[in-house]
């Protein structure tokens, strides 16, 4: 074997290592533009607040009408096209509540 081959089987290695390290750097880039993409889906919030709370009877009987406002906060860069919220509880009361006369 001479001088030429082991240069050669040298350089083919060294090649093929850098190709290696290129295609983990790769996949490390991938995995960060995932994770980031997570968070930022993760890190969006929903705040309610109630606008108008009535104090007395404005519908019918002994009903009344609240209002509230949500707003969406988006920390991340893409736009926000559907937000869904499992753990907001009903805008208003699950049953007709009435006041007593």
């Amino acid at each position: 074997m001479s001088a030429t081959d082991v240069a050669s089987w040298v350089s083919a290695v060294a090649a093929a290592g850098g190709f290696l390290a290129a295609a983990y750097q790769l996949w490390g880039l991938g995995q960060d533009a995932l994770n980031d993409r997570a968070a930022e889906i993760l890190g969006v919030a929903v705040v309610t607040d109630v606008v108008f709370r009535p104090r007395k009877p404005d519908v019918g009987d002994s009903c009344s009408r609240w209002k509230y406002g949500f707003v969406v906060h988006n920390p991340g860069r893409l736009p926000i096209t559907d937000v869904s919220v499992p753990n907001l509880p009903r805008a208003g009361p699950p049953a007709p509540l009435r006041r007593p006369p």
